[in-house]
């Protein structure tokens, strides 16, 4: 059982299938944009466990996978609330553009993908997380559903960039940053043993 969990297909198979229960999770808000109400959450939690699948494993093809079963799950839903099939199309292909994009933005942003326990983060690698992490993913991603809410009128997707933008930075923000910090300060001294790398940049 162990080394299945360790596969490509299991670790698609778990992995995945956590991100599908995460983006059952809401923090729920009303978002009022020009007259218009939205129902919205405030954070994306898989977003950030996408993200930091993406940085974090060496496989190349675990992460696409995981989207998939999220896309897979979207589909079910989207089916059974009745979307047209125009929608359908139109959703599987921004969330391929979605997947391709958050690839991109992990590689670029964070090149040292697997980081060797006891390898801690440096400035560099903070300040690409910041520019592709927190900023360049979830423009990109807001932008991607901009497309989608298209035929919905201006201020439904005009308050749709806006809850993408943020819901996908906070995901980002409270899911991949304390991954991959937890990830790159496994083996280390404890901090009462060493000086501690974030005590200094923080000072």
């Amino acid at each position: 059982m162990h080394r299945w969990v360790t596969t490509r297909g299991g670790k698609i198979l778990l992995l995945g299938s956590l991100c599908l229960l995460l983006q059952q999770v809401a923090v729920p808000y009303l978002l009022e944009l020009g007259g218009h109400s939205a129902k919205a959450s405030l954070v994306h939690l898989h977003t950030g466990l996408l993200l930091a699948i993406a940085i974090l494993d060496r496989d190349r093809w675990v992460m696409p996978g995981c989207y998939a079963v999220v896309l897979l799950g979207w589909l079910l839903r989207a089916v059974y609330f009745g979307y047209t099939p125009l929608q359908l199309l139109v959703g599987s292909r921004v969330s391929v553009a979605g997947c391709a994009w958050m690839y991109w933005c992990a590689r670029a942003g964070f090149r040292r993908s697997a980081v060797p326990e006891g390898e801690p983060l440096s400035t560099a690698d903070l300040v690409r997380f910041v520019l592709f992490g927190l900023l360049a993913l979830p423009l990109g991603l807001a932008a991607l559903g901009g497309l989608y809410g298209t035929p919905f009128g201006t201020p439904s997707q005009v308050s749709g960039l806006i809850e993408t933008l943020f819901s996908k930075y906070f995901g980002v923000l409270v899911v991949t940053l304390p991954l991959v910090v937890a990830w790159t300060e496994r083996g280390r001294p404890p901090l009462a043993g060493r000086n501690s790398h974030w005590g200094m940049l923080l000072q």
